[in-house]
């Protein structure tokens, strides 16, 4: 799988966003 992937990298951004979303509710 090519590391340029559009999918792949907007998966990571809404993984990032849940980890936020995570550590706001549980600080």
């Amino acid at each position: 799988m090519p590391t340029k992937n559009p999918t792949a990298k907007q998966s990571e951004k809404w993984k990032t966003l849940f980890f936020h979303i995570s550590f706001l509710f549980n600080p």
